[in-house]
């Protein structure tokens, strides 16, 4: 009798377009956002801005999670194993989701290939900064100053495999340059290098840079989007310089692990979209110097896909291997 009444009960439940499981509609309980990156750092703060908006939407409290390691690998690890049931999403960047297959295959790296992709949140361009005293002040002089000095350069970057290590590997081979990549533990302390003049130059985002770019310490002489970034109109892309086909932007996303009900994929993504578009969200997230952006599941696939190929190709050129 018992095993007779489970199953009515589940039959009705997927009539009623709700998952097995569930006591009632989605969202019947709190949600985990597992951030794949410290707090404070832009993935984490884009998560808690635009928190509150689908908390709205969905009438159920989010809980943002952070778990710090391996470019993301922990997160991944953790989110894949808790469950399919919508109740616990990664919040990552765009190296986690595209490079990680490639730089982990060994240690489970593969694993994110099967997530369930959500929406982008955010996106933001990567900017070439240069410290101020190098002696160029544009991009077609940085490049020609770094072709007439083959490996002489030293170019500051995160930590090994991380998003803007690949992002400058991108722009050495594009721009068939000669230069020397350094690692550092983060994006602050390879910032500091170039400002102390132990470096350089750097690949990174604005909203980490911003600081030093008023002080007058770095300055930025491109973009690595496909087009102009809106918070800095007058700044040529790489491609405007004369780089061919040299497009790459950072991005935060939102993803569930595979098997994630349809329905359930929606409703957040549903949330999201609406949340993007709050007046005072967009006034936080362009304080950080991000753009919002909301991209339908879909076409979040597609994009995802394309960029995992691109950074197999970077990773294989460029012989990074990190297991």
């Amino acid at each position: 009798m018992r095993r007779v009444t489970l199953i009515a009960i589940a039959a009705l439940c997927l009539l009623a377009g709700i998952p097995p499981g569930h006591a009632g509609p989605y969202p019947d309980q709190p949600i985990r956002f597992v951030v794949a990156s410290a707090p404070g750092t832009s993935p984490d703060q884009i998560a808690r801005l635009i928190k509150p908006g689908i908390e709205a939407r969905l009438k159920q409290t989010i809980i943002v999670e952070n778990k710090v390691g391996a470019n993301g690998l922990i997160a991944v690890n953790q989110v894949s194993q808790s469950g399919a049931d919508g109740y616990t999403i990664l919040a990552a960047t765009a190296g986690t989701y595209t490079a990680n297959p490639w730089l982990y295959q060994k240690s489970g790296g593969g694993k994110i290939a099967e997530f369930e992709p959500i929406s982008l949140v955010a996106s933001t361009a990567l900017n070439l900064v240069v410290r101020s005293n190098l002696g160029v002040s544009s991009c077609p002089d940085f490049l020609q100053l770094a072709r007439g000095r083959p490996g002489q350069l030293n170019l500051a970057s995160s930590t090994q495999g991380s998003f803007t290590h690949l992002a400058a590997e991108m722009v050495r081979g594009k721009a068939k340059l000669d230069f020397q990549i350094i690692p550092f533990m983060g994006a602050v302390a390879a910032e500091n290098a170039v400002v102390g003049g132990h470096a350089d130059f750097m690949i990174e985002a604005m909203g980490t840079l911003q600081g030093q770019v008023d002080a007058g310490n770095l300055l930025t002489l491109a973009t690595t989007g496909g087009a102009r970034d809106p918070f800095l109109p007058k700044v040529m892309t790489l491609q405007e310089c004369g780089v061919p086909d040299m497009s790459l932007t950072g991005w935060v996303g939102l993803a569930a692990p595979k098997g994630t009900d349809p329905a359930i994929i929606k409703a957040l993504y549903d949330a999201v979209a609406a949340a993007s578009k709050e007046q005072d969200y967009v006034k936080r997230l362009t304080g950080l110097k991000w753009n919002s952006v909301a991209m339908a599941p879909s076409e979040f696939r597609g994009l995802i896909a394309k960029e995992r190929e691109d950074m197999r190709r970077i990773i294989e050129s460029a012989n990074i291997k990190i297991q």
